[in-house]
């Protein structure tokens, strides 16, 4: 990818973006992230952690992450002399929405069931193709180079597709297996089960069997948040499918999602999905 040999190279159009950088340094996102954009990670060189949702996946040359929109994300370095080079594609569902349905694909959230895909090597030199046409339309820009972009990524999304049907799959032999990991992942999941009662630092602690301390401090590491800030997060996501899927007042499911108050709710409401909940609603009926 010769147009990409810079150290940081980025490009991009209406709500669809793709960068190439080569990291010679260590390098950590300090803190978690979501947006409502989905996002393509793929890993030329070197190796990584990335945490999405739950999960911390342990990321070699040639893995394909796959980050659905609205969902907690974070990469890190593996050792702390370790260097990588990655090209990241981000874009909205709005901007290619009515280009899938015209040619009869399912939505986007179909085929980013599977969070990391380990490559094939001509898959790998096909994608990497794919990413260079790509970055050649959006740098160029000659007539209808934008209906040339949304070909090229329904050439991604047929490859993901592909891959998902066979072994090239293989997800679960990504995910990270340390015991730090381990364990975050058991507070992960428990948070999840458990988002609408009562929950604090030490009765997560105790359920997974490791002391308050060593919890903090373990998913501070890997996440990149607070535990309690997690919570929160997991408690809005029920709640805005409530709103989204119920008629149940707005003071109902602040109490049924775990939140203490409807003041509460609301603030951490805004802060995380920057509308009000009452807002939110009417933006999904309308």
């Amino acid at each position: 990818m010769n147009q990409l040999s810079t150290t940081v190279h980025a490009t991009e159009t209406h709500n669809f973006r793709i960068s190439h950088i080569v990291q010679s340094k260590p390098n950590d996102m300090r803190r978690w992230h979501m947006h409502k954009e989905y996002e393509l990670y793929y890993l030329v060189k070197g190796e990584r952690y990335y945490f999405i949702d739950d999960i911390t996946y342990h990321v070699a040359p040639g893995t394909l992450i796959l980050v659905p929109a609205g969902e907690v994300h974070r990469t890190a370095y593996v050792r702390p002399d370790s260097s990588h080079e990655r090209i990241l594609l981000i874009f909205s569902e709005d901007y290619v929405r009515p280009f899938l349905q015209g040619v009869g694909l399912p939505p986007l959230s179909a085929f980013f069931s599977n969070h990391a895909i380990q490559l094939m090597p001509a898959m790998q030199n096909q994608l990497l193709s794919i990413f260079n046409d790509i970055y050649t339309e959006l740098s160029a820009r000659q007539p209808n180079y934008e209906i040339a972009i949304k070909l090229k990524f329904v050439e991604i999304l047929l490859l993901i597709s592909r891959c998902s049907s066979t072994s090239a799959s293989v997800s679960t032999s990504l995910i990270a297996q340390s015991t730090k990991h381990t364990k975050v992942h058991e507070a992960t999941l428990y948070i999840k089960e458990h988002c609408s009662e009562p929950l604090s630092l030490q009765s997560i602690a105790d359920n997974i069997y490791v002391s308050r301390g060593y919890l903090s401090r373990i998913f501070n590491e890997v996440v990149g948040m607070k535990l309690t800030d997690y919570i929160n997060i997991q408690r809005v996501n029920r709640a805005k499918w409530l709103l989204r899927n119920s008629d149940q007042s707005i003071t109902d499911i602040a109490g049924s999602c775990g939140f203490e108050s409807i003041t509460y709710f609301e603030k951490i409401f805004n802060q995380t999905v920057n509308i009000s909940p009452t807002k939110y609603r009417k933006n999904h009926l309308s």
